[in-house]
């Protein structure tokens, strides 16, 4: 344990006075549950259904839903790709969100791992013309990067960053900068909760907190020990 609140300290000191130094600026707290049913084929190929739930306004406003698809491929032991379509039947303006990303994860030892995810975001209302000519396509590039930490076999925590880059007219600028603390914990054999906690900077100048907390269940193949 105390090895453990050594490795931990410096980063969720550097989470918590960033959260402080905000917190008299933070524009919005949001919450954003969700339920994800998954299922694995196979060692490499899995499927992911996922229904979000998202609040605002101090958490106290129904702001929508969103379904999200998932499709997963596990290229090697260290590398994963994967393509995720959500859709948003509440929102009148754009409700396709469609993703690309590639996973890169790499054990620093026994206890402490990183991982890359660089990913390729579309977003649009609609393919048809007349749409399009109202509501173009938007196209961002997101890099996510993460520390993680094995508490147990069963429990990790973890930090990352991740930068949004909004793709527009042949030229790339910033649009938000999101971090995070969390913690991920095996239930069972086929359940898990995935909680963290996000503070997030906007090109717009805006700053806001978010909870999320996601359980989710996964059926099929199952590795044996």
């Amino acid at each position: 344990m105390p090895e453990l609140k050594k490795h931990i300290a410096t980063p969720l000191l550097i989470l918590l006075i960033t959260a402080n130094t905000h917190a008299q600026k933070i524009d919005d707290w949001e919450a954003r549950p969700s339920f994800t049913l998954a299922y694995k084929f196979s060692k490499k190929w899995s499927l992911a259904g996922t229904y979000y739930l998202y609040l605002d306004r101090s958490m106290s406003r129904y702001d929508k839903s969103v379904i999200g698809g998932e499709v997963m491929y596990k290229v090697s032991s260290w590398f994963k790709t994967g393509i995720e379509y959500r859709y948003c039947p509440d929102s009148r303006e754009i409700n396709n969100d469609l993703r690309y990303y590639l996973l890169v994860d790499h054990d620093l030892s026994e206890k402490w791992n990183i991982k890359f995810r660089p990913m390729f975001r579309v977003e649009f209302t609609s393919l048809g013309k007349e749409h399009l000519a109202l509501e173009p396509v938007e196209y961002y590039l997101a890099n996510r990067l993460t520390l993680g930490y094995d508490i147990s076999r069963r429990a990790e925590i973890y930090l990352f960053t991740e930068n949004y880059q909004q793709m527009e007219e042949g030229s790339i600028s910033f649009h938000k900068q999101r971090s995070s603390l969390g913690a991920e914990i095996k239930t069972g054999n086929r359940t898990k909760v995935d909680t963290r906690f996000d503070i997030t900077n906007t090109s717009k100048g805006k700053i806001k907190a978010r909870f999320n907390v996601n359980y989710s269940v996964t059926l099929g193949f199952l590795k044996k020990k």
